[in-house]
């Protein structure tokens, strides 16, 4: 198993590249159930 620091760098990258998809799809580039887990830096 993957060491937890590994796990949440995944997913910030993961998160970015959602908000980086939205921004394209010229969605908002708000994401509230990941800054309700505290994934927003």
């Amino acid at each position: 198993m993957r060491e937890r620091s590994q796990l949440v760098l995944d997913h910030a990258a993961a998160v970015d590249r959602l908000r980086a998809a939205r921004r394209d799809a010229g969605l908002p580039d708000d994401s509230p159930p990941a800054a309700a887990r505290g994934g927003g830096r």
